[in-house]
């Protein structure tokens, strides 16, 4: 996952840094941009007056 993966893909660098602050860095790196990606849409289509907690939802709110 991200930039911070690719250099821990490689097992001398990854033995290196392994136990160190660059592992839990890279943790919630890509943590922080998955809760992102998924929350930020929905926060945005809530403003934009899509209701919660429907089964279905007016056409103006589909891709």
């Amino acid at each position: 996952g991200g930039l911070t993966g690719v250099v821990l893909a490689n097992s001398s660098i990854d033995i290196i840094l392994h136990d160190t602050y660059y592992v839990v860095a890279h943790f919630h790196y890509v943590l922080s941009i998955g809760v992102n990606i998924t929350f930020f849409p929905q926060h945005f289509l809530g403003l934009n007056g899509i209701p919660r907690r429907y089964s279905d939802y007016p056409d103006a709110f589909t891709a």
